[in-house]
């Protein structure tokens, strides 16, 4: 239950904005500093944990992460193919993949399966666990 908790938020948010919001990104330590990062790595004032439920809890009162981006015009250089503006945005608000087709103005029939699948997925590879472990046990 522990777990669940702690990986719910950890998952649903993008630890990017979280580092933003503590001013650990942009990094003032190069990554072989032993110090990188110390804060949010060893202080628990900094805990992501914590972290990333208030981000998520802001999400939820919709005071971020809900407006729409659009991928029209963008330049294709880089990793991510969105001006810095832009991937900025897709750093603020939920992190679950389907989210993203949702603000980027897609038809609700490119996303709005993504999550019926997974439950489903998750609904049969438990009955499959359960029965494994009734057929074990006896």
């Amino acid at each position: 239950v522990v777990g669940l908790f702690v990986q719910t938020a950890g998952v649903a948010v993008n630890y990017a904005s979280y580092f933003r919001d503590v001013g650990a990104y942009p990094y003032k330590r190069s990554f072989y500093d032993p110090r990188f990062m110390e804060d949010v790595h060893f202080n628990p004032a900094y805990s992501p944990v914590v972290g990333h439920w208030k981000l998520l809890a802001r999400i939820a009162r919709g005071e971020e992460g809900w407006e729409p981006i659009s991928l029209e015009g963008s330049r294709v250089e880089g990793r991510v193919p969105v001006d810095d503006d832009r991937a900025d945005a897709f750093r603020r608000g939920l992190d679950l993949w389907f989210i993203h087709f949702y603000r980027a103005g897609l038809p609700a029939s490119a996303y709005v399966w993504a999550p019926i699948v997974l439950a489903v997925g998750i609904i049969v590879s438990g009955r499959w666990v359960l029965r494994a472990m009734r057929e074990e046990a006896s």
